[in-house]
């Protein structure tokens, strides 16, 4: 699952129209998120998950069909669980600011986009090793008997 760096978050929150960054922020939204979790048995620490998967879609960085998977490995609940989760998520929160997204990315919001397999992500090659040196050993020489050298030439008298 990928996660998003505080700089694409804040990139995309510049971005936001007026109606999106009001939905980001509304205390209204956050007690819909708090009563859907809770029917859910989400509490804690995972309802934040569940608000920033949604906060992920509002700013674009995840697509509708990535919802369901998000949820469920984030929250570690089966693929079932999560389907009905994200369902009441958009007919509350995500389905009123379905224009405002379509709008902005350019994708369709609707009961079925959360069903949607997502596409299918290319897989990355293998890391290439860097090459090894290989240095063969020295050969073995075998020793002898040193050649004697000549005497050096005796200075003359």
């Amino acid at each position: 699952m990928k996660t998003f760096t505080d700089k694409e978050i804040s990139d995309s929150a510049s971005r936001l129209t007026q109606p999106l960054r009001e939905a980001i922020y509304s205390a209204d939204i956050a007690e819909v998120i708090v009563a859907i979790s809770a029917k859910y048995s989400i509490t804690g620490r995972k309802i934040s998950n569940v608000s920033g998967e949604i906060g992920y879609i509002i700013l674009g960085l995840a697509r509708p069909e990535e919802f369901t998977s998000r949820l469920s490995d984030r929250l570690g609940i089966k693929t079932d669980d999560a389907r009905k989760l994200v369902q009441d998520i958009y007919q509350s929160v995500l389905k009123p600011l379905a224009t405002e997204l379509k709008h902005l990315y350019g994708f369709e919001l609707n009961e079925n986009a959360f069903n949607a397999k997502p596409p299918p992500v290319a897989p990355q090659a293998e890391p290439q090793k860097p090459a090894t040196l290989v240095i063969p050993p020295r050969p073995v020489v075998q020793q002898t008997e040193p050649t004697p050298r000549p005497a050096p030439p005796s200075p003359p008298p």
